[in-house]
């Protein structure tokens, strides 16, 4: 569960800072 959120938080932030 931890490792999901965690790769879902860098792909949002990411996207955020394109």
């Amino acid at each position: 569960l931890v490792g999901m959120l965690v790769d879902v938080n860098e792909d949002i932030r990411s996207a955020a800072r394109q």
